[in-house]
């Protein structure tokens, strides 16, 4: 059965040869690494983040954190500059591991989370794992917006550094000749 509540941190006996279960929400603005990056996280109104995981032992003795992670982010758009909610739905399987020479020895297949301190913070977990699923330029779904027009009355294609040389090749390519 799972805790509706999010611990703070586990410690490392809250790892047991049992699954322990929780589930609960977050607020984006309690993440610091990931509000800079979004257009509205201090909102009142801005949709929380829906953690489930489970915390247990594999048969090696090893410190398994796994979980599923539900978000809405509020995120400007590079191609327009509006804001746009991007959903983000992504899982994880960590193990959590004390050093970077413990998780050196990890086999290729298994993901760790270094915790020097033995506590792991599912707040740590959720903004690292938000962080890394963040789309890279952010942009609205193909066809949901526009680039904005120029205001300087310059077509996008002249503003190209290699607008001259597109006019070159092209009356090259015509018979005329331009330059010299």
């Amino acid at each position: 059965m799972p805790h509706f509540m999010l611990p703070d941190g586990l410690l490392p006996e809250d790892f047991g040869s049992d699954a322990r279960f929780y589930e609960g929400v977050l607020a984006l603005a309690a993440m610091s690494r990931l509000s800079p990056l979004l257009a509205n996280a201090d909102d009142a109104g801005a949709e929380p983040v829906r953690l489930r995981f489970s915390a247990a032992r594999d048969e090696a003795g090893r410190r398994i954190l796994e979980g599923s992670i539900e978000a809405i982010l509020p995120l400007i758009c590079q191609r327009c500059l509006r804001c746009y909610q991007q959903p983000i739905e992504t899982t994880f399987r960590l193990i959590v591991v004390s050093s970077e020479a413990e998780a050196e020895v990890l086999p290729a297949e298994l993901e760790p989370y270094v915790s020097g301190s033995g506590t792991v913070r599912p707040l740590d977990v959720v903004e690292e794992e938000l962080l890394l699923a963040l789309p890279f330029p952010p942009r609205h779904p193909p066809g949901g917006c526009r680039p904005p027009a120029h205001s300087a009355g310059i077509e996008r294609q002249q503003l190209s550094p290699f607008a001259e040389l597109r006019e070159r090749i092209s009356g090259s390519a015509s018979g005329g000749k331009k330059g010299r």
